[in-house]
């Protein structure tokens, strides 16, 4: 099994594809293996950042600027250390904009307390998802054999509820602290470089 590797130093990183159509942005921050205690707090403050329609990554990128169809974040689950990336593709010309609000949100995760009107709100989300993802045979069992994947017992899929149930806005925003914020994070923009780099940037990029 590849395992993850020792961190590296968080870094901006651009890839030019002259002619390209659209330019996609992610920011990736290191997080947790699925067994450690702060993983279901982590899952919390994620599904805040970036889960579904009504994470801060949509409602700011697409709802409040229009410049993306969506922008999401995703806590993977993994037997070793695992990562969040927030993403979302957008025109070569905007990619800038919507790089800026993403690290914005991450450094917004770790600054500001989380409240418990989000926390429970989206933890209603998350075990609604699961719920419904263990609701057939099929589902249940592959949710049992991923959790043996990553390390865990097929008991995890039976308490999954009660330990997301635990997390409170205190434990969310400690995690949140923990593990967000833009210093920490390693950005990608993939896309036409002359359109959201200037002439200054261009030169002296590596």
């Amino acid at each position: 099994m590849a395992r993850a590797g020792k961190a590296t130093a968080p870094r901006a990183i651009v890839i030019d594809l002259p002619g390209a159509g659209q330019a996609a942005v992610s920011a990736t921050l290191r997080a947790v293996k699925r067994s450690d205690p702060d993983y279901y707090a982590l899952a919390v403050a994620n599904a805040v950042l970036g889960a579904g329609s009504n994470g801060r990554l949509f409602q700011e990128v697409r709802v409040k600027r229009a410049l993306s169809y969506g922008a999401y974040s995703n806590l993977a689950s993994r037997q070793d250390v695992a990562v969040i990336v927030a993403s979302a593709q957008t025109k070569n010309e905007s990619a800038a904009d919507v790089a800026k609000v993403i690290l914005a949100e991450i450094d917004r995760l770790k600054d500001e307390p989380l409240t418990d009107i989000a926390i429970e709100k989206r933890k209603t989300f998350l075990s609604g998802g699961f719920n419904r993802q263990v609701q057939t045979a099929s589902g249940l069992g592959g949710t049992i054999a991923g959790l043996v994947q990553q390390g865990m017992t097929a008991r995890e899929a039976v308490d999954y509820t009660t330990k997301l149930g635990a997390v409170n806005a205190e434990t969310a925003s400690a995690v949140a602290r923990r593990f967000a914020g833009a210093d920490q994070a390693t950005l990608v923009v993939v896309g036409d470089a002359s359109k959201f780099l200037s002439h200054h940037d261009r030169r002296t990029r590596p």
